[in-house]
Formats: C-alpha cells, sequence, structure tokens
C-alpha cells in the first residue's frame, strides 16, 4: 500500500492580535461644509470609504464620480438618489451601485436627515 500525504494551508491569519478591528481603522478625515459633514474612514490602495451626513438634499463633490464607481449604503434612514430624470430609493440597510460612466447625482433624505457610506476608487 502507500501512503497518502495531506498538507494543510491556511489562507486566514486566524492570529486575534492580527485581525483586531484597530489595526486596520485610521484618522478620520472630516470636512464640514453648512448642515454636511464628510468623513473620511478608511482609505487604502484599492477604494475610499467615506461616511456622508447631510440635511435635506445634497449634490456636492462627494456625489461626483470622477471615473469611479460609487457604492451607496444608506444608514440609519432611506435616501433617494436621482441621476438625470430617474430616482431610486434606497431603503436604510441597502445599497446602490453608481458606474463611473454616470458623472453625478443627487441624494435626497426620505426625512430631512440622510446619512449614507460611500465606497469609490
Amino acid at each position: 500500500g502507500s501512503e497518502m500525504c495531506i498538507e494543510t494551508v491556511t489562507a486566514l491569519d486566524l492570529d486575534p492580535r492580527v485581525n483586531e478591528p484597530s489595526r486596520y481603522l485610521q484618522n478620520v478625515l472630516s470636512i464640514t461644509e453648512g448642515s454636511t459633514t464628510l468623513k473620511t474612514l478608511f482609505t487604502n490602495h484599492y477604494y475610499v470609504t467615506q461616511l456622508l451626513e447631510f440635511s435635506g438634499t445634497y449634490a456636492g463633490a462627494a456625489t461626483q464620480t470622477d471615473r469611479s464607481f460609487h457604492h451607496i449604503y444608506a444608514l440609519g434612514e432611506s435616501v433617494n438618489i436621482t441621476i438625470g430624470e430617474s430616482t431610486w430609493l434606497v431603503p436604510a440597510g441597502w445599497s446602490f451601485f453608481i458606474p463611473a460612466a454616470v458623472g453625478s447625482y443627487r441624494l435626497d433624505a426620505e426625512t430631512n436627515y440622510g446619512k449614507v457610506l460611500i465606497t469609490h476608487l
């Protein structure tokens, strides 16, 4: 008979010290304009995640796609996203993908206050 040799390969580092979220969180860069706050929560070579908090309607610099997709995640409250003449309701806890070719879009808070995560390149 022949013996079988099995080799175990670990793809993830399971060391709790390596997987501690605080190792990856960065100092938050915050920009406030009137009632709108944009906080850069995370940035690396692959993407940026920002928290946008706004009152009513927002169509500022953070809603310009600038050659990158935008992935919008509605936090706490639903938001409406308008691109051209079309509007989509994004319920709280849901996300919406905007292709880079869109150029720009508008966010409208379903109530008076909107809070979304925007992930882009």
